[in-house]
């Protein structure tokens, strides 16, 4: 498009939104902005122009002395608009199928298993029987604020069946209390040896002191795993 060159830089400083492709040059032009619409279709009667709005080509067009260049280009717009929008709508609804698979995906790269007991040779069915699941050294075994997870069980007939579920793969080690009196922790006489039966995974014992992680530990990599415990006095 041919203009005088103050209009020219009039235009260039114009908010511009659309720009018309006019002889091999890009004018930016905004609308409302420096020209009415008819003021426009005067400068470009008998030209041909391609529209386009930021860099999206939307058309071509001999303009004529009743086009209307205004309404054609902002018709362009407004169907481009509405197939952008419909395409963002198509993909928002893929969203929670996206998220689902992730979980999904998230699930399989961190598998879970359980950890199936079977605890007896407890002396009688006193009490409750406290279950502690440890992933470290620290706490083992009697800490129970340290354990990833702990169950409380009742006795019947000497024994009990428990498990943990939804524990992440990885090494572990259990320890049991009988609870006698149900005040949470292991009771002690004066030199430090136990008054109340207790137990660890692997049967783990020691001479002296409490068993240690590294004797009780096991590895969880299947998808249910059996262990037995051995209640001692």
């Amino acid at each position: 498009m041919t203009v005088e060159s103050t209009q020219s830089s009039a235009l260039n400083q114009t908010d511009a939104r659309i720009g018309i492709v006019l002889n091999g040059v890009h004018t930016s032009i905004a609308h409302p902005g420096l020209f009415s619409p008819s003021k426009l279709n005067g400068y470009l009667v008998g030209k041909h122009i391609k529209y386009k709005d930021h860099g999206e080509h939307y058309g071509d067009k001999n303009v004529g002395k009743e086009t209307d260049v205004w309404a054609m280009i902002s018709n362009q717009i407004t169907t481009r608009f509405s197939e952008q929008k419909s395409s963002f709508m198509k993909m928002l609804m893929l969203v929670p199928v996206l998220l689902l698979s992730m979980n999904l995906f998230a699930g399989d790269s961190h598998p879970h298993g359980t950890i199936a007991l079977t605890v007896d040779h407890f002396q009688d069915n006193s009490g409750v029987a406290l279950i502690f699941l440890f992933s470290s050294s620290n706490g083992f075994p009697d800490q129970s604020a340290k354990a990833v997870k702990t169950l409380e069980a009742k006795i019947r007939k000497g024994k009990l069946d428990a498990s943990f579920m939804d524990i992440p793969y990885g090494v572990y080690a259990v320890s049991v209390l009988h609870d006698e009196n149900r005040n949470g922790r292991m009771d002690t006489n004066w030199l430090g040896m136990p008054k109340e039966g207790y137990g660890a995974s692997n049967d783990a014992k020691s001479s002296f002191g409490p068993p240690k992680f590294d004797e009780a530990s096991f590895s969880l990599n299947t998808n249910e795993l059996q262990l037995h415990i051995k209640v001692r006095y």
